[in-house]
């Protein structure tokens, strides 16, 4: 299990408190990368070349935008160019104060996590979105969370980014399983999304 949950606090409080009404995607647009060592490939496709990998909380100007790929510009480190899977990237959030929502410190089990969760909730209710319900602990490293009618209809990009960032924080824990599991689901308990640790063999140049 990782130990990087409190590093990327400030990114994870954006990623998970996006106003969800927001219109964003356009040219000229500021972005953030919401996960680690995404790659940055030379044309919108899975079989181009990368031209470098984008750390998790980096920044972005949007060039230009597919159904599915962004071409961005990255703001430091050398302004690299090149096109980015939409579903790794996210509007930057300025309107949300991330040090005034504190990580609970020590993040060490399941309670801290807890506090997490209703610390980034009410975040997202100074914002007029509910999102989080109860947070449960099924055993083995798994740990379940309701999820609010809103965030069901929020738009898949969102969902998808929220989902990394709550496995950022639950991987992040000084305890628990080495093998960590998020699972999200509905009021009536049925599963809406679920994220575990990726095989160790994974190629992640297979990834978008």
């Amino acid at each position: 299990m990782t130990r990087s949950g409190s590093r990327y606090w400030p990114v994870l409080v954006a990623a998970l408190t996006v106003p969800l009404a927001a219109t964003w995607g356009a040219e000229g647009d500021v972005l953030v990368i919401i996960k680690d060592r995404v790659n940055l490939r030379s044309e919108p496709n899975t079989e181009a070349a990368i031209v470098e990998k984008i750390v998790l909380a980096q920044k972005l100007t949007e060039v230009a935008r597919t159904a599915e790929w962004v071409q961005v510009r990255l703001i430091g480190s050398g302004g690299a160019e090149g096109w980015v899977h939409a579903s790794l990237v996210g509007p930057d959030a300025p309107a949300i104060d991330a040090e005034a929502v504190a990580a609970p410190e020590p993040m060490a089990d399941l309670e801290s996590f807890k506090l997490a969760v209703t610390q980034l909730n009410a975040a997202a209710k100074a914002q007029g979105y509910d999102l989080y319900g109860a947070v449960t602990a099924l055993g083995k490293g798994l740990v379940q969370v309701v999820v609010t009618d809103r965030w069901i209809e929020s738009p898949e990009s969102f969902r998808k980014g929220n989902l990394e960032a709550l496995f950022a924080i639950w991987d992040g824990m000084d305890g628990g399983a080495a093998d960590p599991i998020v699972r999200l689901v509905d009021g009536a308990g049925e599963i809406v999304m679920e994220r575990a640790s990726a095989p160790a063999a994974a190629d992640a140049s297979a990834e978008p």
